[in-house]
């Protein structure tokens, strides 16, 4: 049986279409890019070149905070018309076979009934991936529910004949045919870059030298915990701007090491 409270439909706006091809802007529109995208030119074009080459399954690998779903987003956004429609399917609250399908049909427009059988839900997704055409789907964080993600996939990509799947994750599906792209750290120049351009929303002059380059090496090149070091999300109390703003004049002082303890501080719990 189904109990699936997240089989909603969503609505697609107008600024979610780009060249005839339906973008899905359920999660798009409600979390836009709130910062620039700072790299991964490499991978975005690995993604690409995988699907043009015909690839059906691309997984993208690796540990948390390296940027997954943001660069997945990202592809989905801009995919080129090499897919008519393009959806993005949430996982992080699934954590059972239903839960999943319950994501994916609600990212493509599906209400599943509540005594729906598995099965059912199953062939009711393919029959929309099938008259959708070829259709590009992001399943978002597959941690921890990876056998349950690859038995839908089973099914949907031995049923349909054109539909692709994007999965983040941090370990491979273990699938046939599975391309899996590595994501790791940024290189250490775009590391510094996203350092810089996040510091300048609490500090605008703040420029990033060799201490910075330096700080982002201990933070191991990781895009969230540099995001998180400066103190500045979207949504930043005034508290965090000012940490911000500390982490920022830090940055321009010799003392590598107090500017280590610095970050340390600011990225403990609250």
């Amino acid at each position: 049986m189904l109990a699936l409270g997240l089989a909603t439909a969503t609505k697609r706006s107008p600024a979610a279409k780009r060249k005839g091809r339906t973008v899905n802007s359920s999660d798009l529109a409600r979390h836009p890019e709130p910062t620039s995208f700072v790299g991964r030119a490499t991978e975005e074009e690995a993604i690409a070149q995988s699907f043009r080459s015909g690839s059906r399954l691309v997984t993208l690998l690796g540990p948390g905070g390296v940027g997954k779903p943001r660069l997945a987003r990202r592809y989905l956004a801009r995919a080129d018309n090499r897919f008519s429609a393009c959806f993005f399917g949430d996982l992080t609250a699934a954590s059972s076979l239903e839960s999943i399908l319950g994501a994916v049909a609600s990212a493509l427009g599906l209400t599943l009934g509540e005594a729906e059988s598995t099965g059912a839900a199953l062939a009711r997704i393919v029959d929309a991936l099938r008259a959708r055409g070829r259709t590009l789907v992001v399943q978002d964080n597959a941690d921890g529910r990876e056998q349950a993600v690859r038995s839908a996939l089973d099914v949907w990509l031995d049923d349909t004949d054109v539909a692709a799947f994007l999965v983040t994750s941090r370990v491979r599906l273990g699938r046939t045919n599975e391309r899996c792209i590595e994501i790791g750290p940024l290189p250490i120049g775009n590391a510094a870059r996203l350092f810089e351009e996040r510091a300048r929303r609490a500090a605008p002059e703040f420029v990033a030298d060799d201490v910075t380059r330096e700080l982002v090496r201990r933070l191991d090149m990781n895009p969230l915990a540099i995001v998180l070091s400066r103190g500045g999300a979207p949504d930043a109390t005034r508290g965090s701007a000012d940490r911000g703003i500390a982490l920022a004049s830090a940055a321009r002082r010799p003392d590598i090491e107090a500017h280590a303890r610095l970050v340390r501080t600011i990225m403990k719990p609250s």
